[in-house]
Protein backbone atom coordinates (compact mmCIF):
# COMPACT_ATOMS: atom_id res chain seq x y z
CA UNK A 1 0.00 0.00 0.00
CA UNK A 2 2.76 2.40 0.68
CA UNK A 3 4.53 1.60 -2.48
CA UNK A 4 1.38 2.29 -4.65
CA UNK A 5 1.09 5.99 -2.47
CA UNK A 6 4.43 6.12 -3.19
CA UNK A 7 4.15 5.83 -6.99
CA UNK A 8 0.71 7.95 -6.71
CA UNK A 9 2.67 10.75 -5.68
CA UNK A 10 5.76 10.28 -8.18
CA UNK A 11 3.21 10.30 -10.74
CA UNK A 12 1.48 13.61 -9.19
CA UNK A 13 4.68 15.08 -8.94
CA UNK A 14 5.34 14.23 -12.39
CA UNK A 15 2.22 15.43 -14.08
CA UNK A 16 2.13 18.50 -11.74
CA UNK A 17 5.58 18.88 -13.37
CA UNK A 18 4.93 18.22 -16.66
CA UNK A 19 2.05 21.13 -16.18
CA UNK A 20 3.73 23.56 -15.39
CA UNK A 21 6.63 23.12 -18.09
CA UNK A 22 3.67 22.53 -20.67
CA UNK A 23 2.16 26.20 -18.94
CA UNK A 24 5.57 27.86 -19.47
CA UNK A 25 5.60 26.13 -22.67
CA UNK A 26 2.44 28.18 -23.94
CA UNK A 27 3.21 31.34 -22.53
CA UNK A 28 6.20 30.95 -24.31
CA UNK A 29 4.10 30.51 -27.35
CA UNK A 30 1.80 32.92 -26.11
CA UNK A 31 4.65 35.68 -25.58
CA UNK A 32 6.71 34.90 -28.75
CA UNK A 33 2.93 36.03 -30.54
CA UNK A 34 2.45 39.24 -28.79
CA UNK A 35 5.95 40.39 -29.89
CA UNK A 36 5.04 39.43 -33.50
CA UNK A 37 1.72 40.94 -33.34
CA UNK A 38 3.40 44.16 -32.17
CA UNK A 39 5.88 44.16 -34.58
CA UNK A 40 3.40 43.77 -37.24
CA UNK A 41 1.67 46.45 -35.98
CA UNK A 42 4.57 48.74 -35.86
CA UNK A 43 5.18 47.71 -39.66
CA UNK A 44 1.69 48.02 -40.60
CA UNK A 45 1.94 52.03 -39.29
CA UNK A 46 4.99 52.19 -41.49
CA UNK A 47 3.10 51.06 -44.70
CA UNK A 48 0.23 53.11 -43.73
CA UNK A 49 2.80 56.29 -43.24
CA UNK A 50 4.49 55.26 -46.83
CA UNK A 51 1.03 55.01 -48.35
CA UNK A 52 0.05 58.39 -47.00
CA UNK A 53 2.98 59.86 -48.66
CA UNK A 54 2.45 58.41 -51.91
CA UNK A 55 -1.04 59.22 -52.35
CA UNK A 56 -0.08 63.43 -51.28
CA UNK A 57 2.75 62.95 -53.71
CA UNK A 58 0.03 60.91 -56.25
CA UNK A 59 -1.91 63.71 -55.64
CA UNK A 60 -0.05 66.83 -56.41
CA UNK A 61 0.96 65.14 -60.14
CA UNK A 62 -0.80 67.39 -63.11
CA UNK A 63 -1.90 65.96 -65.79
CA UNK A 64 0.54 66.52 -69.22
CA UNK A 65 -1.03 68.76 -71.81
CA UNK A 66 -0.84 67.16 -74.66
CA UNK A 67 1.71 67.77 -77.39
CA UNK A 68 0.27 66.90 -80.33
CA UNK A 69 -3.18 69.40 -79.41
CA UNK A 70 -2.14 72.34 -81.11
CA UNK A 71 -1.74 70.71 -84.50
CA UNK A 72 -4.59 70.57 -86.09
CA UNK A 73 -3.64 68.91 -89.44
CA UNK A 74 -1.84 66.08 -91.20
CA UNK A 75 0.67 67.39 -93.58
CA UNK A 76 2.72 65.28 -95.96
CA UNK A 77 6.08 65.84 -97.77
CA UNK A 78 7.97 63.91 -100.83
CA UNK A 79 11.59 63.38 -100.06
CA UNK A 80 14.20 62.28 -101.51
CA UNK A 81 17.07 59.58 -100.26
CA UNK A 82 20.29 61.39 -101.46
CA UNK A 83 22.23 57.80 -101.43
CA UNK A 84 19.83 55.72 -103.28
CA UNK A 85 17.87 57.78 -105.22
CA UNK A 86 14.64 56.57 -104.13
CA UNK A 87 11.27 59.13 -103.14
CA UNK A 88 9.29 58.64 -100.11
CA UNK A 89 6.02 60.40 -98.83
CA UNK A 90 6.63 61.49 -94.94
CA UNK A 91 3.32 62.62 -93.17
CA UNK A 92 3.43 64.85 -90.16
CA UNK A 93 1.34 66.30 -88.04
CA UNK A 94 0.94 70.48 -88.42
CA UNK A 95 -1.09 73.21 -88.15
CA UNK A 96 -1.95 76.88 -89.35
CA UNK A 97 -3.01 78.17 -86.38
CA UNK A 98 -0.31 78.00 -83.54
CA UNK A 99 3.75 78.23 -83.90
CA UNK A 100 5.43 75.09 -83.67
CA UNK A 101 9.07 76.57 -84.60
CA UNK A 102 9.95 78.86 -81.78
CA UNK A 103 11.53 81.85 -83.58
CA UNK A 104 14.22 84.37 -82.64
CA UNK A 105 13.40 86.88 -80.19
CA UNK A 106 10.40 85.03 -79.13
Amino acid sequence: MKIAVAVIAVLALALGTAGTVYGFTEAGKAAAQARQISQEGRQISRDEANLANLETQVGSLTVPTDPLSAYNDVCNQDMTNQSSGVTQTYWFPCTNSAQTIPQPGN
